[in-house]
Order: structure tokens, then sequence, then C-alpha cells
């Protein structure tokens, strides 16, 4: 199993590029998915959509720590992913 804090570490800093390259094309978001692999290639992915479009990094990193929340790490992980879709320009 991989260190929690890693594992975290991580996924913020992919949140933080996945919203600067939101930004830099002036979209917001509703649907955030996270994808983990795990050492034998097993792949599991957890959604969630959010009433609101956003494009706040702190907002972003909540769901996706949800998402990770209800996966139970107990093997080696080898990808950590996240992707922000259900898209729309900004106003």
């Amino acid at each position: 199993m991989e260190n929690w804090q890693t594992l975290a570490r991580t996924l913020a800093e992919l949140t933080r590029e996945a919203v600067v390259e939101m930004k830099s094309h002036d979209c917001l978001s509703r649907t955030f998915t996270i994808k983990i692999r795990f050492s034998d290639f097993q792949t599991l992915t957890r959604a969630k959509t959010i009433p609101d479009y956003t494009d706040s990094e702190e907002k972003i990193r909540k769901v996706a720590f949800a998402c990770l929340k209800r996966i139970d790490l107990k093997k080696r992980v080898r990808l950590i992913g996240i992707r922000l879709s259900n898209l729309r320009k900004k106003k």
C-alpha cells in the first residue's frame, strides 16, 4: 500500500495542474473523476458531479479527495490521475 501522504500530495498537485489548464481555456467544470491503477493493473475510477460549475482549486480538490476515500487502498498504486469534465466556457 502506498503512503497516504504521498498519494494525497500527488493528487493535490495533479488537481492544481488541471485547474491551471482549465483556467487557461476560460472554462468551468462540474464533474471530477479520479483514476487509480494498482500494481496488478486493476484500474478503478470514482467520479462526482457537483451542482454548480466551478474553477475553484479548493472545491475541486475536496471533491477529488472525497472520491479517493471511496477506494480501498490495500495494494500498491502505480498510477493516479484526475479528469475534469462536463465543461463550459466562463460567461
